[in-house]
């Protein structure tokens, strides 16, 4: 399998996961069928704050990461070397598999999105889709300034909250 299945099928489970919450929700009597609207003002001012709280830490948590990682890459491209690039290739695999979940799991949290975990996960495998495509369409595949990599984050997490957030608190 490669690393683009599991990253689409990750995106697919995190998408049937929040329709399946939002589907729940709705049958419980979250929905207009009971004269309210699917959305109160307040329950939409709170899922765009948490979007773009979200967003925000994302960013600032992506363009740290990157920037480690761009500054490793660019001290191991200067000294040389038959394996050159190796090292910080291992420390980017360990990075995403390992800080970035954990990262976002506290920092979602922090931010009150409920349930943190599913926030998470949809954060990480939206920004590993948007990481694959951003790269692909870099002409040479150059690596980029950290920053760069922050404001790809934007969207993912952005994404994924609203999509966690949207199923109101008291539903669960």
């Amino acid at each position: 399998m490669t690393l683009s299945v599991l990253i689409y099928l990750g995106a697919t489970v995190f998408a049937v996961v929040c329709v399946l919450r939002l589907r729940e929700w709705r049958s419980t009597g979250g929905g207009a069928g009971d004269g309210r609207r699917i959305i109160a003002p307040r329950h939409l001012a709170r899922l765009a704050t948490s979007a773009l709280l979200a967003a925000a830490f994302g960013m600032v948590l992506i363009t740290v990461l990157a920037a480690v990682l761009v500054e490793s890459y660019q001290g191991e491209r200067r000294s040389g070397g038959a394996f050159s690039g190796l090292q910080t290739l291992a420390m980017m695999v360990g990075v995403f598999v390992i800080v970035v979940p954990i990262a976002n799991w506290l920092g979602l949290r922090v931010l009150g999105v409920r349930p943190a975990g599913l926030a998470a996960f949809g954060s990480w495998v939206l920004l590993a889709m948007a990481l694959v495509f951003a790269q692909e369409h870099i002409p040479g595949g150059e690596i980029q300034p950290a920053w760069f990599y922050g404001f790809v984050a934007l969207v993912p997490y952005a994404i994924a909250t609203a999509a966690v957030v949207c199923v109101p608190p008291q539903a669960e």
